[in-house]
């Protein structure tokens, strides 16, 4: 493990990790996810990435504001794993079972298609693969927010400058609650872009945004999980129009995930100590809940997929960080360090989790969240 990171960041996505699959389990058997706070386990796991994501995001560019390294780092943190899964999805897992020849899979145009993931061109279909399942073919639906992901990457510096002049942060991040509650309440028409739905990516970039405003205003003292949690259960339990809950989850669920998250508990730091898997998990639990299905069926339903898909995938996970994001995070740190660059306060690893889809439950995502 890189650093010495004393909070429970790695414990929270690990469990936004696992709360992504097991709202996909019942989801790819064509069962109803369970809900929290108006949206799936698997949703609201996506927005807790973005709210840790917009804040991190912004810390590292606040202690190092220079475009190219800025850059680079993103790069490190968001490709290897991604081209690692997209490229094994599209020579083994596709082949395999496909009942199409090699060559007219490989070939075919939706393979290309797919291959459009590792440039962050949202595409979830290969050939006749998973085409007979509950939901068929989404090989992996997670996909879908990694372009959403990386615009935010691209406006993290404009949202850290719009801070310093606050009136234009409160005004942006009112445009960002606005396009939130367009999409969860009127749920328009969807326009395309980059193979991502914009009133889908909308539900997300609003957390972001607000995760940014908290690391711009230094908010972090002020920061009490016991508040956060209070409210988070009054949003839950209270008797709530829709619109309003949901315009509260805005502000609430940014504030209480980092009141959690930055803080120091003994048991969930400990756990941290074996890595930080859920990106891993992120990216290969999908394709992993669909092999199960295409093994086993829907027998057991949803419980059944998450036993058998959630051990698979953390293993999945720590490989993954391990022996490759790990790796290729701690190079760039050494290039850094003999550069004399200043370091920012989280380590490279705490930057930034991809999340997962979900604002459209199996449709947009074509894997749902």
């Amino acid at each position: 493990m890189s650093g010495q990171r004393v909070n429970n960041l790695d414990v929270l996505r690990l469990i936004a990790a696992g709360m992504v699959v097991l709202g996909h389990s019942y989801i790819l058997v064509g069962e109803v996810p369970h809900a929290l706070l108006g949206h799936s386990v698997s949703t609201l796991a996506v927005l807790v990435f973005f709210a840790l994501s917009g804040y991190l995001i912004a810390r590292s560019w606040m202690n190092d504001p220079h475009p190219l390294r800025f850059a680079l780092r993103r790069a490190r943190r968001i490709w290897p794993a991604l081209i690692l899964v997209v490229l094994a999805t599209v020579l083994v897992i596709g082949p395999l079972l496909t009942p199409l020849s090699f060559w007219q899979y490989i070939t075919h145009a939706q393979t290309f298609r797919y291959l459009g993931n590792i440039v962050f061109y949202a595409a979830y279909a290969l050939p006749l693969v998973f085409a007979n399942h509950p939901l068929p073919h989404a090989v992996n639906g997670s996909l879908w927010t990694l372009p959403v992901e990386v615009a935010m990457y691209a406006l993290a510096p404009l949202l850290v400058w719009l801070g310093l002049r606050r009136p234009l942060l409160l005004l942006y991040a009112g445009l960002a609650v606005g396009l939130y509650l367009t999409a969860m309440l009127l749920r328009p028409r969807e326009f395309v872009v980059l193979g991502t739905p914009f009133w889908a990516a909308a539900t997300l970039a609003v957390f972001f945004v607000v995760g940014t405003a908290i690391a711009v205003l230094r908010m972090e003292r002020r920061l009490d999980w016991r508040a956060g949690a209070a409210m988070l259960l009054g949003l839950e339990y209270l008797p709530l129009p829709f619109w309003a809950q949901q315009g509260l989850l805005t502000l609430v669920l940014p504030y209480a995930v980092l009141a959690i998250g930055l803080c120091a508990w003994r048991i969930p730091v400990a756990i941290s100590r074996m890595g930080d898997p859920s990106y891993g998990i992120y990216l290969w639990s999908f394709p992993v809940q669909q092999i199960v299905i295409q093994l086993i069926g829907t027998q057991g339903g949803g419980a059944v997929n998450f036993a058998l898909a959630m051990p698979i995938s953390l293993a999945l996970g720590l490989l993954s960080w391990h022996l490759l994001e790990k790796r290729v995070l701690g190079r760039g740190g050494a290039q850094r360090a003999a550069r004399g660059t200043r370091q920012p306060s989280s380590s490279p690893a705490a930057w930034s989790a991809p999340a997962p889809p979900g604002a459209q439950e199996g449709g947009s995502e074509t894997g749902a969240r």
